[in-house]
């Protein structure tokens, strides 16, 4: 019998402010914080995990929603645990342009994964 997840939204938006390698329950683990909701873990045995930790670094100060997995025939056993399985940004704040320092709607250009922006122009220039 193959078991199959359903992905379960466990915080629909919050403000992450920090990311730490921890202990929960006894297992090593990713945990995320945030301003209005519990922290949420993550374990360090999944295969995923280092991708997952350096994008939870890179999301800090950013609002997020955050997801865990659950299986099908078990609603609510990790997602009510406190575990989570993955996360995503809502909104990105991008400050000012690391180049000219202008803060406008025009910085669209990442080359470290959101963590600081650039106008394309400053990028490319002519």
């Amino acid at each position: 019998m193959v078991k199959t997840l359903t992905e379960v939204e466990v915080i629909n938006s919050d403000t992450l402010t920090g990311v730490f390698e921890d202990t929960y329950n006894g297992v090593a683990c990713i945990k995320l914080t945030f301003e209005q909701n519990e922290p949420k873990y993550m374990d360090c045995r999944r295969k995923e995990f280092k991708e997952k930790y350096v994008i939870a670094q890179n999301l800090v100060g950013e609002v997020v929603k955050v997801f865990a997995w659950d299986p099908d025939n078990e609603p609510g056993k990790w997602s009510s645990r406190n575990w989570f399985a993955d996360l995503f940004p809502i909104t990105i704040k991008k400050k000012s342009c690391k180049v000219c320092g202008i803060s406008d709607n025009l910085l669209t250009y990442s080359d470290d994964f959101g963590k600081s922006w650039m106008h394309y122009s400053c990028k490319f220039p002519k």
